[in-house]
């Protein structure tokens, strides 16, 4: 199946080094079998560390991602603090002269390859988000989150390493108290996990403290 990588806004300065990783992350997890068109839409403007999809019929992929996320850090800091309203965001800069040394494919292919096997994992019938209580979405996302970085490594794919995923299972989860012995029990479970299913996350994300 041909498929097709779109980035948008089409004259972003990073889209001609952006679509190679993707097109071949994309090949490595085999998502040709499923999807037509993926489209990379990066957003300037909203100051979060997170990115949202959108399955358009089971073949077209749109992953909306704030530009950061393919930048050195040098040349970002993505802070984790509530969205700005559109009206606290204060006038616009016009950008800085384009420094090609800025992006980094390390952590493009970091990104890349951890969105394309969640989406491989949703197209596979693997998890099935739309089930999950509200209550329960965040700490359900989070452990699939470290099953994703888990199996990347132990496939030698480009992924977080334990000690990242660690530190942003800490800072999921303590802040409605203190992490247990069990609760890293269960970050090792997950992170160890091969062939996880929806109802194994479920039952752990029901073992982690409430968020």
């Amino acid at each position: 199946m041909t498929q097709r990588i779109v980035i948008l806004p089409t004259d972003w300065q990073y889209g001609e080094r952006l679509i190679p990783l993707a097109r071949a992350a994309s090949a490595q997890h085999e998502l040709w079998r499923w999807l037509t068109e993926i489209a990379l839409i990066v957003d300037d403007v909203a100051a979060d560390e997170r990115s949202w999809l959108g399955i358009c019929d089971r073949t077209e992929l749109n992953l909306y991602c704030h530009e950061d996320l393919f930048l050195r850090d040098s040349a970002a800091s993505l802070t984790m603090r509530p969205a700005s309203l559109p009206w606290e965001l204060g006038e616009r800069r016009d950008p800085d002269p384009v420094t090609p040394a800025a992006f980094s494919a390390r952590k493009a292919e970091r990104y890349l390859h951890h969105q394309f096997l969640a989406v491989k994992d949703i197209l596979a019938g693997v998890v099935r988000p739309e089930e999950v209580p509200r209550k329960l979405a965040e700490s359900y996302q989070e452990a699939w989150a470290v099953t994703v970085d888990g199996r990347l490594r132990r496939a030698a794919m480009p992924g977080h390493p334990v000690a990242e995923r660690r530190r942003r299972f800490f800072r999921t989860f303590s802040v409605t108290g203190m992490l247990l012995p069990q609760h890293w029990d269960i970050f090792h479970t997950l992170w160890e996990c091969n062939k996880p299913t929806h109802e194994l996350l479920l039952e752990l994300a029901e073992a982690l403290p409430g968020l």
